[in-house]
């Protein structure tokens, strides 16, 4: 979710063939792809503890059936967010944000 209203969906959990980390697969919808930026940091929203997770991710316009747990999300102001990010881009899953994290409020205009 970014700022509490849900834009994708968690598609898929795997372990990581060494077992060091958990892989997410997220999709974001189309319209709300505009949000992710290099520097755009994940945090964990659900209660469940992936510490070292990584998350691919896929943005992709259809409806999605599952949700296997809880991402937030945000993105930094200006240049500090960093250039926008292409399908499979992989960010770090942190366990929870930083205070500055929730703090941030970029102008970022959504695709239509």
């Amino acid at each position: 979710s970014y700022r509490g209203i849900t834009v994708g969906r968690i598609v898929g959990k795997s372990l990581s063939p060494d077992g060091h980390s958990v892989t997410l697969t997220l999709s974001i919808e189309k319209r709300y792809a505009p949000l992710l930026h290099e520097n755009t940091r994940f945090w964990d929203a659900s209660g469940l503890k992936i510490s070292g997770g990584l998350i691919n991710l896929s943005v992709r316009s259809a409806p999605l059936e599952s949700k296997l747990g809880g991402v937030d999300f945000g993105t930094p102001e200006g240049e500090a967010m960093g250039a926008p990010v292409n399908q499979g881009h992989v960010f770090t899953l942190y366990d929870s944000p930083k205070k500055d994290w929730l703090q941030w409020l970029p102008n970022i205009p959504l695709a239509k």
